[in-house]
Parts: structure tokens; sequence; C-alpha cells
């Protein structure tokens, strides 16, 4: 599990598999723990961790205005190069 910080809310990344429960990413509001399915890469992954940050960071923003920030955001990192790496931590 990863975790960083964002004005002062610790947030922690899980790979989880949803293939059963047929969905990419959910976040915890209480917890701010981010579950996202272990077999999205590149610009869906991006995509799904911009959706679930902006449920954090925004709590009361609804759905719509949700999608419309990761849709402005993740089109804009995608153009500028920004790409999901592959780390192994040990």
């Amino acid at each position: 599990m990863r975790s960083t910080q964002i004005s002062k809310r610790k947030i922690k990344v899980r790979e989880v598999d949803f293939t059963e429960e047929n969905k990419f990413a959910e976040v915890d509001p209480n917890t701010n723990i981010i579950e996202i399915h272990y077999t999205l890469k590149g610009r869906t992954r991006m995509r799904k961790m911009i959706h679930e940050l902006v449920h954090i960071v925004f709590p009361d923003a609804n759905e719509s205005q949700v999608k419309e920030a990761e849709k402005i955001i993740g089109n804009e990192l995608w153009k500028q190069g920004y790409r999901w790496t592959d780390l192994k931590h040990k």
C-alpha cells in the first residue's frame, strides 16, 4: 500500500481485485483509503486516481463535478506527458 498526504489528509492507495464488483476504484471518505483495480494501467489508471482524489479533496462535489474535474485534469496531465510508472517497492 502506498501513501501520501494532501492538505493534512493522509491518503493510502491499495490495489485490489474488483472483477466481481464490476468497478474500477473507490474511496472510503472516512479513512481516505483509495482502492483501485490492480490491472488498471496508463490513462485509465490515472483518470480513476484523479477521480477518487477529487472526492477526497472536494467531499461536497457532486458526481458530475467530480467527473468534469477528472476529465479536465486527466486530459491535461496526459497531454503534458505524465504517465504511470510501475515501481516495485520493497
